[in-house]
């Protein structure tokens, strides 16, 4: 068996998280989160490892924008499971995902997810070569267009259940072992298992014309200027209503919203890391083009669960 990846019988089982706590055990990840929907956050995480897989199940109580980066020498597939929406439930890579898909992130490739109501991400992170060799056992030469696996239609329980059981299996059964384990065996199980309720992704449908990224890296360029939705509109040259429509059904919040909560993020960590003694709250949201600050405050602590004022006198 090659080099270890993972800590073999490593176990993390945390609830009752906020997003800073979710972003500080997650096991050999480097991302961040930030809030987009109101309300005070609360996460957990479930996941076992063995020396070429770790398989974990994040839950997100409200609305998420996730950046960074995942372990290096291995092939993620990110797929959800989320009883309470009808419809796609988080977008990826600035791409509405189906119940039925697996997203495939492999090397060098950047994470950045967008869930639109509260949900729990699954993820499979399999060591490159293990994932390769086996993909190849499955599917023969077929390549992987576009990234993407499908989750058979008549096995999307029990693809589910799959990896909920594995998961809670090994986490009850780790603590009990005396000898170590055969590992090998484990792992070809656990992916035969997988790969069994898969079938590889049809090619792509063609992008629209318009597309909402264009828009989404308009509002972050222009996080700290002084910017409305008619300037957008007028600089892709759409309709109102359309930026409105395609920007919601892709993203799950309106652009004007969207904004919002990336300047109320930014804030936030400006008060974090300022000097309660040398500067004020008014000059940190009036940088974001915050002016009404009555406002601003009521709709921070609903957003964070607490005060500009409690953010930024933390330190004291």
């Amino acid at each position: 068996m090659s080099d270890s990846l993972f800590p073999a019988g490593l176990i993390v089982d945390l609830s009752r998280l906020d997003l800073e706590m979710m972003q500080h055990y997650a096991k050999l990840w480097n991302v961040e989160h930030k809030q987009l929907g109101e309300g005070v956050f609360e996460g957990s995480l479930f996941g076992v490892h063995t020396p070429r897989i770790q398989m974990g199940i994040s839950h997100f109580s409200h609305a998420v924008m996730t950046q960074g980066s995942f372990p290096q020498g291995c092939v993620v597939l990110y797929f959800y499971e989320n009883r309470s929406l009808n419809g796609p439930a988080y977008n990826f890579h600035d791409r509405t995902i189906p119940l039925n898909e697996i997203v495939i992130l492999t090397k060098n490739e950047e994470l950045y997810r967008l869930t639109y109501d509260a949900i729990d991400i699954h993820t499979i992170a399999i060591e490159e070569d293990l994932f390769y060799k086996t993909f190849t056992t499955f599917f023969g030469d077929t390549p992987i267009k576009n990234k993407r696996l499908y989750i058979k239609e008549d096995k999307i329980a029990l693809f589910h259940q799959t990896h909920i059981l594995w998961i809670s299996y090994l986490a009850k059964e780790f603590p009990k072992l005396t000898n170590k384990p055969d590992y090998d065996s484990i792992e070809s199980e656990i992916l035969h298992q997988f790969f069994s309720c898969m079938s590889s992704a049809p090619a792509a449908k063609k992008r629209k014309k318009f597309h909402t990224k264009i828009v989404r890296d308009l509002l972050h360029e222009n996080i700290d200027k002084s910017v409305d939705m008619s300037m957008i509109t007028k600089k892709v040259n759409i309709r109102a209503s359309q930026l409105y429509n395609s920007f919601k059904k892709e993203y799950g919040i309106s652009p004007k919203k969207y904004l919002q909560m990336l300047r109320f993020n930014a804030i936030r960590k400006e008060l974090l890391l300022a000097d309660p003694n040398s500067v004020s709250i008014r000059s940190i949201a009036k940088k974001y083009h915050i002016l009404h600050m009555g406002h601003f405050a009521a709709d921070y602590k609903q957003l964070f669960g607490e005060t500009p004022s409690r953010t930024l006198n933390r330190k004291k």
